[in-house]
């Protein structure tokens, strides 16, 4: 191999190892938190998943690019933190006025045994007539779950409702790009998540060309 030919062979490798550096930094959650009422780490949360939504119909979270999205992981059966989210959710919506059509409420339930059909809508539309909730099998539902760094136990109860379950309580905010943008749950002031939100609505979505720069600025 003569000296051109190692150097093209070392411009293909150094320009092929830069495209995959891009590429998991614009489909990894890399962006600076606007606000995270959490504490904990965000590094490799998130990822693109699908589910049954409305009238049965597959739902990918990824066709609310262009949008904020609002998700939460819970169940209706909930006593506590579920209405107390969403209720924060709704506050929020309430307050953007014209930006609601900006943003996208999504409600995974993770109780797949109880929750689904158009009960599940039901429930959700009663915080939001746009807000939509997405169900899976058990085993859908676990592997989303971990990715998002959800945790979530059935602990038996006296309750009518026959069981109850305790889950992470993260209301996460995602940007146009999808991306995880800011974090919130059930304690957080609904003032907070429309300050993020407008924040985001705000922001232009990035592009390829924008995540290059970024990453060597």
């Amino acid at each position: 191999m003569n000296q051109q030919q190692h150097k093209s062979a070392f411009n293909l490798l150094f320009f092929s190892s830069l495209l995959l550096l891009l590429l998991f930094t614009v489909n990894g959650h890399s962006r600076e938190l606007v606000f995270n009422a959490t504490g904990i780490i965000t590094d490799d949360i998130g990822s693109d998943f699908t589910l049954k939504g409305p009238n049965q119909k597959p739902v990918t979270l990824s066709d609310y690019q262009g949008k904020i999205v609002l998700l939460y992981f819970g169940y209706t059966s909930c006593p506590d933190v579920c209405p107390m989210s969403l209720s924060i959710m709704q506050r929020a919506m309430d307050r953007l006025g014209d930006k609601t059509s900006e943003v996208q409420g999504v409600f995974v339930t993770v109780d797949p045994s109880r929750d689904g059909g158009e009960d599940l809508q039901t429930y959700v539309k009663y915080f939001h007539h746009s807000f939509i909730g997405l169900e899976g099998s058990d085993s859908e539902i676990q592997q989303i779950a971990k990715k998002w760094n959800v945790a979530y136990k059935v602990e038996q109860s006296s309750s009518a409702a026959g069981y109850l379950i305790a889950h992470t309580d993260y209301i996460y905010v995602l940007d146009r790009n999808g991306d995880l943008a800011a974090l919130f749950n059930s304690e957080s002031h609904h003032q907070d998540m429309v300050n993020a939100i407008e924040t985001l609505v705000n922001e232009p979505p990035a592009t390829l060309t924008d995540k290059f720069f970024k990453l060597f600025n």
